[in-house]
Formats: C-alpha cells, structure tokens, sequence
C-alpha cells in the first residue's frame, strides 16, 4: 500500500493492524522493559508496559508479558497510563509470589480476566476483578488540564448543583462562597457578599473550574457589545438547542416563540457598535416576545455562538492629556503632568500616592482619615462632590491661592459633565469613592497650613477620576476590569475617559464611537 493510506477492514482483512509490524514494541527488547511504550499502527495508537523476571525457573531463566490497550490514534491516553502501569505491576507481583501467569492451570484465566477489564474500563471507568489472594482494583480518572486564571471581573455560573454537595468538611471560603453563585455577581461582589478574602475567593472558584462544577462568563450589562462565533452554524444545525434556546430565554407567562423569530433576534443583536440597550430599544424583545435579556445572552455565550466584544481603551498622548489637567500649567512647565505640585523644595515623593484606591477595609477608619469623596448625582444627571472634611486656609495665603485655582478648575470639569449628559438619569450616575491617601509631607503641609488634620484631596480626585487610570490606559486593561476596579458603571467610565482625553462635548464624542478625544477604544 501506498503511504497515508488505510486499509479498510473485510472478511479478508479481519484485524485492526498486523502484529508483526508492532511485535517489537510489544515485546520488546530488554532495555525497554519497565517502561511505558506507546506505538501507533495504521488508526489506532497501542500502549504496554513491558515486563521482564529473571528467575532460574524458567525455561530461558526469564519471563516476559506485557498487556497492551489499545485505543484511537487521536484518543488522548494520558488518563490510561496509571491504569497500564499498575496492571502490569500487580500481574507481576501475582507471577512472582504464585506463578499464575506462567502456571497452565491459572493461565487459562487471563483471556476472561482481560475481557472484563475490557467491558468495565469502557463502560463505567473501573473495574475490580478477584485473583487468588489479591483484588485487581483500576479506575481511570480523567486527566483535567489546569484551570484558566480567575479575575475578579468574571462571573460564574454552577454548572451542578453545588448547595447539595457541601458539607462541614468542605473548605470554610468555598462553603461561604457557592450561595453567592447565581451567574450575575462577579468574582469581587461574591468575595465582598460572603465576607472572604478577595485571593481566597479566586482559589476557590479554580478549584471548582477545575473539576468542571462551574464555568465563567463576563459581566451582563446592557452596555455590552457582542458578536458571532463560528459555532452559530450548530444552533442552526441541532434542533435540540433550539428548543433549548426558547425555554432558556422566554419569561414563564408568554408563548414560545419560534426559533426563526430568535435567530433574527440574535442578529440583530451582533450587529457591530450595538449595545444590548439599543437592541432592547429597537427590537421591543422584551415585552413583544417576553425574552429575558440577561438570559439571552446568557445563553449564547455558553453555547459558544456569541462573544464578548470588550472595549480596551488606550490614551494615544499622555503628556498632553496630563499638561490638561494641571491648571495653569504651561508646554515647558517642569510641574506639567504632576497629580500634586510640591513646594518648598519638596521632593516629588511628598506627592499623591498613585498607587489608585486604598483597600476597602480602609472605609471603616473613614471619620478618622481626614478625607473621603463622595460622588453623588444631582437633579441635572451631573456629579457633585462632596467632602467628609473641608480645609480651610488663611486668607491670602498661598495655599489658598492655589486651592482656589484648583476648586476653580474642578468646578469647571463638573460643569463639562452636567452639559455632556442633559438627559442622564441619576441612577445611571450612581457611585461612590473609597478614601484616598495622600503622602506624609502633603498631610503635613495640610495640617499646617489649614489647621485642620484632614488630608488634602489629589489633583486627579478633584477632576473626577483616580489617579492610577492614566496608568491603565495602555490598551491591556478592558472595560470589565476598570469598571470592576474602580466600581463604576460604563456610563460613568466613558465619561471619566472622554474628560481624560480633553473632550469638550461628550454628546458629539458620544457619536463617533471609539473616540473620545485623546482617548480611542479599541473593540476586540
């Protein structure tokens, strides 16, 4: 025969593959017993652990045997070796002490022995069979790769039912966390809810990725873009997950509706730059069809035939944004792109700590850390800040000439906000800042000067946005991550952005997406 071709199997032709092409593999020399040997002959992939005993006894004063499984070339056998290795140590053991493999009268058991390892391996995945004194106990388990890494921005969904499964034996974080399970919070709201480590949170939802008990999706929200996957072509192709697909997505009290009707529903959706909102708005699904949009989409993206289309933003000009937001600052301004200016030859290090938020369990000191800012939406859909404890500065001194240009400055970046929205509810604008710190030598100064012992504001806060953003702006960091790092919604965050990138009417940058000024978003 050629090569590459494969001769079918006939009455002529009545065996997988001949013996003699793979006899030298499945009795090997001696420098290959005591070790797993794995061959492929024409479709299939056979793997032995040859076995030699050197005893006097026998005839050519050694023993050779090897039992070989035999599988699909393609199969994956990593879960078969432990089973191979041990079924060929027990034999020995079991040649060793009662000769039962070179013995004629026990001999003649190994042809059932070998079928009943055969229909229970393939059938239930163990097996147990007595021999003499000695029980042969095999079980494959399955070899599961590792677990991809858990983000705090990932939202799990309990592939079993867990809540039956725990017990007071089971790990004290994993127990804390299952009940907050529900395939909407996402990894930092179940650590926050169930009152665990955030690190410890993460391992735990590994351990249940690895054994398959959960699977992890993105956040559902109705800012969200999605696309195509390939795997469409088997929603159309199974009717099973068609009809799957209405029950999963139709609310109890409405008909189903048929599939016809959700596939240009799915359509409609990956249409590019629209968001799960507009596509409510335009198709009326909700209350037409009664489809759940959460669920809808939901559902395509655990059968694979929708994805995420994430939004990675990336700041193109970083000098120039920074020298934006440095009242006063000029081009050749050795302070230009500085959060906190110093003063009396300060070093830069009495700055703003730029490290970004400070631990959430610092919100429990917050009566005593001087400073905390709270955004609150006010009637017109703006932000409004508010301080826990204002400083005051003599008058004409020239600390307050500075706070001065600086509360000057924020008040017009909150005016740029109210006018980019007119529309805004004040729900969408709902957030809340934990406290910042501020470096060592710019409290002093503060205290000093004001007579107070709050701590000063940094430059970025008073304009809207943490400092450590301009560091995430690198393309690297999606939308998910910094709306769960910073806990804000898109809304807030695109505006953040658009006031990162200089814009001056956000309705007009509103229009052109993946632009906002310095800032473009990169849709991938």
């Amino acid at each position: 025969m050629e090569s590459g071709q494969v001769e079918p199997l006939s009455e002529e032709n009545p065996h997988l593959f001949s013996f003699d092409s793979i006899s030298d593999y499945v009795i090997p020399q001696r420098a290959l017993c005591g070790r797993l040997v794995t061959c492929t002959a024409r479709r299939y992939k056979i793997i032995g652990f040859p076995v030699v005993i050197n005893d006097d006894r026998y005839e050519r004063n050694a023993f050779y045997y090897n039992v070989c499984f035999v599988f699909e070339a393609q199969a994956d056998v990593s879960c078969y070796e432990p089973v191979v290795r041990k079924c060929a140590r027990v034999l020995q053991e079991l040649e060793e002490s009662t000769a039962f493999l070179s013995s004629p009268e026990t001999a003649s058991q190994i042809p059932e022995i070998l079928e009943i390892m055969y229909e229970d391996l393939s059938s239930l995945g163990e097996v147990s069979i007595p021999i003499k004194d000695t029980q042969l106990n095999l079980k494959v388990f399955p070899h599961l790769p590792n677990p991809p890494q858990v983000e705090d921005w990932m939202v799990p969904i309990c592939l079993i039912n867990l809540e039956k499964l725990t017990d007071d034996a089971w790990d004290m974080t994993l127990s804390k966390v299952i009940p907050f399970i529900d395939g909407i919070n996402h990894v930092r709201r179940i650590a926050e809810l169930a009152d665990a480590d955030p690190a410890l949170t993460r391992s735990a939802l590994e351990h249940l990725l690895y054994y398959q008990a959960i699977l992890m999706i993105d956040i559902f929200s109705f800012s969200n873009l999605y696309a195509w996957n390939p795997a469409v072509a088997h929603l159309v192709d199974d009717p099973s997950v068609q009809e799957e697909c209405a029950l999963y997505v139709t609310r109890t009290d409405y008909p189903l509706p048929a599939f016809p009707i959700l596939l240009q529903l799915y359509a409609k959706l990956v249409v590019p730059n629209t968001t799960v909102h507009d596509w409510l708005v335009s198709t009326s699904a909700d209350t037409v069809h009664g489809i759940d949009a959460r669920r809808f989409v939901t559902f395509g993206v655990i059968k694979g035939f929708l994805r995420r289309v994430h939004r990675w933003p990336i700041l193109l000009d970083r000098r120039r944004s920074a020298a934006t937001i440095v009242p006063g600052a000029r081009p050749n301004d050795p302070q230009r792109g500085r959060t906190f200016s110093t003063r009396g030859g300060s070093s830069p290090s009495d700055g703003v700590n730029t490290s970004g938020f400070t631990n959430r369990s610092s919100d429990r000191h917050a009566s005593a850390s001087g400073f905390t800012m709270r955004s609150d939406h006010t009637a017109t859909g703006g932000f409004s800040s508010s301080l826990s404890r204002t400083v005051g500065a003599a008058s004409g001194s020239p600390l307050d000439t500075r706070k001065s240009l600086l509360s000057s400055s924020f008040q017009q970046q909150q005016q740029l906000l109210q006018r980019s929205a007119p529309g805004q509810s004040p729900k969408a604008l709902h957030t809340s800042l934990p406290p910042l710190d501020i470096a060592p030598a710019a409290r002093h100064r503060a205290r000093t000067d004001s007579g107070q012992t709050g701590r000063g504001p940094p430059l970025a806060v008073q304009l809207g946005y943490p400092p450590s953003l301009l560091a995430m702006l690198d393309g690297t960091h999606h939308d998910d991550e910094l709306c769960v790092k910073y806990a804000r919604g898109w809304s807030d965050l695109e505006r953040i952005l658009a006031v990162v990138g200089g814009v001056k009417d956000f309705a007009g940058a509103a229009s052109a997406p993946g632009q906002l000024g310095n800032v473009r978003l990169i849709l991938k």
